[in-house]
């Protein structure tokens, strides 16, 4: 299969191509890459071109022709409103998420979060987050990347909510009853062909009753995943895939 590699805008030039870096070394050296062979590249923006490599040169950059490919169809756009969990968890979630196609990571700062954030570390901790996307947006050939925000308030993060789209809000104490009103919800979505979904997904410990009230204020539908209590991790990405699932399929 046919990898596919990032296209930033400065190596491009019409229709061709000029890649420095780690990312021409990476093809060279580690994957032993040679002129004549092909490419798929993606710009980040939902572009996508073939290419061909024409020149390998002495100092490890490569250079070749590019067409560009026709767009893929318009997908579903799932804001994950994600509250705050510890690093490796969170990168995790950013990972899996990217691969599943979700648009836009926000992180949440909300009554049981455990971590928070602090100013100094945010500029080094959001070059990791995207980094981390853009390794897997390349693994998981999609053709653009997800927006990843800055940590906001719980306050902040539903007044968001009350915008247009369909918004949903993961609780375990809906165990009971829960998916029905999940199911109702995706079928009213459905029905009005909605291309965006904002989730909310609590931290380790849970969203507090009065955050689960507010976001029933706002409309959002609260749900719950079976009898189950999950990880924060495992509930985000359980429920990205029954969004994408219900609110893609034909």
């Amino acid at each position: 299969m046919t990898r596919q590699f990032f296209l930033a805008a400065n190596d491009r030039t019409g229709d061709s191509f000029h890649i420095r870096g780690p990312e021409a070394s990476h093809m060279v050296r580690v994957l032993r890459y040679r002129e004549g062979q092909e490419l798929l590249f993606f710009d980040g923006q939902g572009g996508r071109f073939q290419g061909r490599i024409e020149s390998i040169h002495p100092d490890g950059s490569i250079s070749g022709r590019l067409s560009e490919l026709p767009p893929a169809p318009a997908a579903l756009s799932i804001e994950l409103y994600q509250g705050l969990i510890k690093a490796s968890r969170w990168e995790w979630v950013l990972e899996k998420g990217t691969e599943l196609g979700v648009s836009a990571f926000i992180p949440v700062v909300c009554a049981r979060s455990v971590v928070i954030p602090r100013d100094g570390r945010l500029s080094s901790q959001r070059q990791r987050w995207e980094r981390i996307a853009l390794s897997a947006a390349k693994q998981s050939r999609r053709a653009s990347l997800p927006v990843i925000r800055e940590p906001v308030s719980f306050e902040r993060a539903i007044g968001e909510a009350r915008t247009e789209g369909a918004g949903f809000f993961a609780w375990e104490r809906r165990a009971e009853g829960g998916f029905e009103e999940l199911r109702g919800a995706l079928s009213r979505a459905r029905g009005s062909r909605a291309k965006r979904a904002r989730l909310f997904v609590g931290p380790e410990g849970g969203f507090e009753p009065g955050e689960a009230e507010q976001a029933g204020q706002a409309g959002l539908t609260l749900f719950g995943l079976g009898p189950r209590v999950l990880r924060a991790e495992t509930a985000a990405i359980a429920a990205v895939s029954i969004l994408l699932y219900e609110l893609e399929a034909e």
